[in-house]
């Protein structure tokens, strides 16, 4: 495998990450090539054996610089803190009946077993997997950019269901947002 090297571009923002994958054919298209690990900042290109131009593949890209977010606005705390607020509310209607099995202790020792089973899993799916490691990301990531310039003014309106992800959403993410808050 042979490199181009290249300069990296270094700022202060997510680099451009080019990787190109390939290797170049032998001076006869045979034969075994001295495999030499990349230098710091080169890009490795693929090559055809039939032609020897190479050909980059862009498997990444970093996101467009946004604008810096000022996360001290009063439309940030309120899409954020109104989400909060309707957990819980969501937490208070749900907790009475998650209790009731704890406070009557009727129940027997599989049952007791299938309970905390249950909240093991629970506590799993959608305690970390789903809220801690999807849903409050989106939360905070969408509230930050309620400190925007030129934000229209139901956002800041509407600022926690639109922290939520439940309008000026994707399609899928739209679809999500709502089943849960419907469904909780």
């Amino acid at each position: 495998m042979t490199t181009v090297a290249g300069t990296a571009m270094r700022t202060t923002l997510l680099p451009l990450l080019l990787l190109t994958v390939g290797a170049f054919a032998g001076a006869d298209g045979i034969g075994r090539q001295a495999c030499a690990p990349p230098a710091r900042g080169a890009a490795v290109f693929a090559t055809n054996r039939l032609r020897q131009t190479p050909r980059p593949v862009l498997l990444a890209a970093a996101p467009a610089a946004m604008p810096p977010l000022k996360p001290r606005s009063v439309a940030v705390g309120w899409g954020a803190l109104g989400v909060v607020g309707i957990l819980a509310n969501a937490i208070g209607r749900l907790t009475p009946v998650a209790l009731q099995p704890i406070l009557r202790r009727d129940l027997t020792l599989l049952q007791w077993a299938m309970y905390g089973g249950s909240m093991l899993f629970f506590a799993y799916v959608e305690g970390y997997k789903a809220f801690q490691r999807k849903f409050s990301p989106l939360v905070v990531r969408r509230a930050l950019t309620l400190s925007l310039p030129k934000t229209p003014w139901h956002h800041y309106v509407f600022a926690p269901f639109y922290s939520m992800g439940l309008f000026h959403a994707s399609k899928k993410r739209r679809t999500i947002s709502w089943s849960i808050s419907l469904g909780v």
